[in-house]
């Protein structure tokens, strides 16, 4: 059973800038972080990540100034449409 300190925190947030080799600055409520992309967006993904679109973002628990893109905005509806509690 892993620890409280090291289980994942889904968080949704809105990708504020792009920087070059796939990394991305997203925005929270009160803070931004720097993210890259999971292996699964990497494959799913038939256009780029665009500015001022929706994500959702699993933190490191070591570092949470760094997050990885799990969800898209139109895959988080898919997945999380009927529990929206599992993203706060």
């Amino acid at each position: 059973m892993k620890s409280e300190c090291m289980q994942k925190k889904i968080v949704v947030g809105q990708v504020k800038q792009v920087l070059d080799n796939r990394n991305y600055i997203v925005s929270l409520d009160e803070r931004e972080i720097t993210c890259n992309l999971s292996s699964k967006i990497k494959l799913q993904m038939t256009k780029e990540i665009m500015i001022n679109e929706k994500v959702a973002i699993t933190l490191s628990p070591i570092d949470s100034s760094k997050g990885r893109i799990t969800y898209r905005h139109q895959i988080m509806n898919k997945y999380f449409k009927n529990d929206k509690n599992q993203l706060k």
